[in-house]
């Protein structure tokens, strides 16, 4: 969960479906070396990871990145505009205290609008 301005927003399930995926290309990718290392060491032992397979958990672990990387950018994006809509707000409603007459049913909308955006964000 991401807390802003004091709500919280949860990634969707398209973000958490790529970092799932993102997770599962690591745990290949590490078991992949894991086998690598063993067999590299053991004398007189052929390699039992060839190029092939490395730069196959490569390309997969490259791809799952960058789908969960692209996911979890725009949702950050869209969390940060709604964030700053409530900033938009105070400075809406502080333009039109500075426009209308102390007393009047306009300025005391304004200025009550404006107390709610910025207890929220206290």
């Amino acid at each position: 969960a991401i807390w802003v301005n004091g709500d919280k927003f949860e990634l969707g399930p398209e973000a958490v479906g790529h970092a799932e995926s993102l997770q599962r290309a690591w745990c290949e990718l590490r078991s992949t070396l894991d086998i690598w290392h063993t067999s590299k060491f053991q004398s007189g032992s052929t390699p039992k990871v060839t190029r092939v397979e490395m730069a196959e958990r490569l390309t997969v672990l490259d791809d799952t990145w960058a789908k969960f990387e692209r996911q979890y950018i725009s949702e950050l994006i869209a969390i940060e505009e709604k964030a700053r809509a409530l900033i938009v707000n105070a400075v809406k409603f502080e333009a039109q205290l500075q426009k209308l007459s102390r007393g009047t049913a306009g300025h005391k909308e304004a200025e009550l609008g404006l107390v709610r955006c910025v207890a929220h964000l206290n």
